[in-house]
């Protein structure tokens, strides 16, 4: 008789063992997931399908190194802002020339005028000299929309809007 009790006693101690085993391997993951949550990007800022600029029309002028650009929201929803990005022609890289302030309430059905002059032909960060006459280039337009909880500008991917255009004297 004293030999099963001390057998069952085993029996007990290596569910224990397995007990605690399991309760560790658990209070482990879950430190571990609470403290990678933080850095797991959160949902995306997402446009309303509705957001559409178009360029109604654009002079880019070499002489006086100034480009200005007539805009139009055909949307449904206002545009805080909008970068206005400037390429070469057949290249992907774009060099945005505005800052991104907000408070711009670009109207539906409303027209736009953006205008950017320069004293230098190079654009800062960038690796090419804009304004040359005759020369291509792709101005893009981003619209932005701000993100409730970051407060953060997120780019509206679905109305990027892309146009060739050519620097002319006067």
């Amino acid at each position: 008789m004293k030999k099963s009790l001390q057998q069952n006693k085993k029996g007990v101690s290596e569910i224990v063992s397995y007990i605690l085993l399991i309760v560790g391997a658990l209070g482990l993951s879950i430190l571990v997931y609470s403290y990678l949550k933080d850095f797991t990007p959160k949902g995306q800022t997402d446009c309303e399908e509705d957001v559409s600029l178009s360029i109604r029309d654009y002079v880019c002028n070499s002489n006086q190194k100034n480009l200005t650009i007539v805009l139009y929201n055909n949307g449904k929803f206002n545009i805080p802002d909008f970068y206005v990005k400037i390429g070469r022609s057949g290249s992907s890289v774009r060099c945005a020339i505005n800052d991104i302030r907000g408070g711009l309430a670009f109207r539906p059905g409303r027209l736009y005028v953006f205008s950017y002059r320069s004293i230098i032909p190079s654009i800062p960060n960038c690796n090419f000299e804009f304004f040359q006459r005759d020369t291509t280039y792709i101005l893009e337009i981003q619209p932005v929309v701000a993100d409730k909880k970051s407060r953060k500008w997120a780019v509206c991917e679905n109305a990027i809007i892309s146009q060739e255009i050519t620097c002319k004297p006067a």
